[in-house]
């Protein structure tokens, strides 16, 4: 998989386009104002960049190296406080942090599980974790997302495993997705924003 993104990566610059995701950047105004935040499965950068120009210290985190030279590059020209990490999520462990946002970071269900209860963990009390992501109703479109229904979930999947979380949205439903040669057209994904519990 991660010669796979490397080589992807490396073919096209920009490849899920040079726009922040639609929805991350809809409810980018509840991560706290120049809160640190994490980036999981960040690929090339965009989400990053976008919350750095917004005053927020961001950490992005990939296993593919090609796509964090190429964030680097590109936060260093603009003077953006973007740290790249090349890690694989099963072994990172994350910093404390403000903010966690995951845009369509599929990956094994145990990996996720891993990733994504570690990067809450993280998670300084009242901070926010948003999410987009494919749903299962995703497979077989045709208009993004990894093959594999294992790699696919929902809200219930969410629920259970963030049973300490306040759900400010928690929701699937169909979207127009128009996010580079990947991720175009119709297709069903799942939406969080889920805040941790003050102490």
């Amino acid at each position: 998989m991660k010669s796979m993104w490397n080589k992807r990566f490396g073919e096209e610059p920009e490849l899920y386009g040079s726009a922040p995701n639609a929805y991350l950047a809809s409810v980018s105004h509840r991560f706290l104002p120049g809160g640190r935040l994490l980036g999981l499965a960040e690929g090339q950068g965009r989400n990053a960049l976008f919350l750095a120009r917004r005053g927020h210290p961001v950490t992005a985190v990939d296993s593919a190296s090609v796509a964090m030279a190429q964030l680097s590059v590109r936060a260093d020209k603009e003077g953006l406080a973007v740290e790249t990490v090349v890690a694989d999520l099963a072994d990172y462990q994350p910093e404390p942090c403000d903010g966690v946002f995951a845009i369509y970071a599929h990956m094994a269900p145990m990996l996720r599980t891993v990733a994504y209860r570690q990067a809450w963990d993280a998670l300084r009390p009242g901070g926010v974790f948003v999410l987009e992501a494919f749903s299962p109703k995703q497979l077989g479109r045709g208009t993004g997302g990894p093959p594999r229904l294992d790699f696919l979930f929902g809200a219930a999947d969410l629920r259970e495993l963030f049973p300490d979380a306040t759900f400010e949205e928690l929701e699937e439903l169909e979207v127009e997705l128009d996010e580079g040669a990947l991720h175009r057209g119709v297709a069903a994904v799942v939406r969080m924003v889920a805040v941790k519990p003050a102490d």
